[in-house]
């Protein structure tokens, strides 16, 4: 169990489920909108704000696998059970050709064909800046860390990111005296709000590449993506 206060004063008694089949439907429901009120800045250019398809399409990824659902993280509300943020490693599994070709044709039905392949095109863009060969003492990847819109500012998300580095640490602790350059990594835009949390976390930035494509589709933030690590 983990103790945060938040705004307001208020103590908070925050346990974190390590595995979203642990999840009841309400809470994977819950799950699905934090990934949904996330990522919709990158929707907005072609779905502007209409939330149903957004959310219809995140609930497609999770069913088709393109998101890491076997390393799922979140904190939730001992009193109210409800998901306040999750953070996803990644586990750098592809899904196969039938279904990516399944879950593009779910997303036709669901927005139109136009759309649907502009937001393929789109992210798989945004994927293929991710791939790369991981050296040996790179053993974990942040892939996505969200918190609840009604929940941000409060600390939670920094709980969360420590609770798992913590989980992190003690799992490759018999690694670190044969090799003390463990590290975990991470992908942000340079404009994101959360670039001083990391920065806080201890995450240095390693590398970046401009992305002016991506920045004339989502919108002047997402014009240089970040790389960042630090020791675990």
């Amino acid at each position: 169990m983990l103790e945060v206060t938040v705004a307001g004063d208020i103590e908070k008694s925050i346990r974190v489920a390590s595995d979203y089949n642990t999840l009841s439907e309400p809470q994977k429901l819950q799950f699905r909108r934090v990934i949904m009120e996330g990522l919709k800045g990158k929707f907005i250019t072609t779905l502007h704000d209409n939330t149903d398809s957004i959310l219809s399409i995140v609930d497609i990824w999770i069913k088709y696998g393109f998101r890491p659902m076997d390393k799922t993280f979140c904190a939730i509300d001992v009193n109210t059970e409800e998901v306040l943020a999750i953070l996803l490693l990644n586990n750098f599994h592809k899904p196969n050709l039938l279904d990516s070709a399944r879950c593009l044709i779910s997303v036709i039905w669901t927005i139109g064909m136009k759309k649907a392949l502009r937001v393929a095109f789109n992210f798989l863009a945004l994927d293929n800046i991710n791939k790369e060969d991981n050296p040996e003492n790179i053993k974990a990847e942040i892939y996505l860390l969200l918190t609840s819109e009604s929940q941000r500012g409060k600390g939670i998300g920094t709980i969360l990111v420590t609770h798992v580095l913590d989980k992190l640490h003690s799992e490759y602790e018999c690694e670190l005296p044969k090799n003390a350059d463990c590290r975990v990594k991470l992908f942000v835009f340079a404009k994101n709000p959360a670039m001083s949390l990391w920065v806080k976390l201890g995450f240095e930035q390693v590398g970046s590449v401009a992305t002016p494509k991506l920045a004339k589709v989502f919108g002047g933030s997402y014009d240089v993506y970040v790389r960042m690590e630090r020791p675990l």
